[in-house]
């Protein structure tokens, strides 16, 4: 389930944790996951706009990574995922 998808901006707290330069165009996704109808995983995406220059409710309802391989023919090396108790 998309709960958001909009275009934005680099922050100072997201360079800090990227290393990407402040300003630099970022799309944020938000996701929430359901298995057996509970709410059990939200996964929270920061991607650049230069490498995922298009970026749809209908594509990130999917694989966004099936998309990023299959699609626009970029090598997935590894996703780093950060506990919410650690946020």
């Amino acid at each position: 389930i998309v709960q958001t998808l909009e275009e934005t901006t680099v922050d100072q707290a997201l360079s800090d944790v990227t290393g990407w330069v402040k300003g630099t165009p970022v799309w944020h996704l938000i996701r929430q996951r359901k298995i057996n109808g509970e709410i059990v995983i939200l996964d929270r995406d920061y991607l650049l706009k230069d490498v995922v220059p298009v970026l749809t409710k209908q594509i990130s309802e999917g694989s966004i990574y099936e998309y990023f391989e299959d699609e626009l023919q970029l090598t997935i090396a590894y996703a780093k995922k950060k506990s919410p108790l650690n946020l």
